[in-house]
């Protein structure tokens, strides 16, 4: 598949997908970028450059993420607000010593946070479908 095929299908997935499906895709990109920057470093020598750029990637996800957050929604989203600061912090000091046991925490707490937003999702969509 050409790059400019694959870059529309990629913008086409992003525009028409649910919100709870576009939180599930940043999860799946910040682990994905987490896991780059481990193997970028995991070289001999590091791809220090490549690191850099994917551990970025992954604290603007997060930003984007703490953003998205409606707060008026209560008592869940100022823990997933705390949570998402920590996970930046814990970003940042990955970024500026190039420790990825920095991010691996992170890595763990997004792929729960995954896979309870699939759950949840499927479980929405299977009561609205036997409703």
């Amino acid at each position: 598949m050409n790059t400019a095929a694959l870059s529309a299908y990629r913008q086409n997935s992003i525009d028409t997908a649910s919100p709870a499906r576009l939180i599930v895709m940043l999860y799946d990109g910040l682990v994905s970028a987490i896991d780059k920057a481990a193997a970028a470093l995991a070289t001999s020598p590091g791809d220090i450059e490549l690191a850099h750029r994917e551990l970025t990637r992954c604290q603007d996800i997060v930003l984007e993420l703490m953003q998205s957050l409606n707060h008026d929604a209560g008592d869940m989203a100022v823990r997933l607000a705390t949570l998402y600061e920590y996970c930046h912090h814990q970003l940042v000091r990955a970024n500026a010593s190039k420790d990825m046991s920095h991010a691996e925490p992170v890595r763990s707490i997004f792929v729960d946070l995954r896979d309870a937003w699939i759950e949840i999702t499927e479980s929405a969509t299977s009561e609205r479908v036997s409703a």
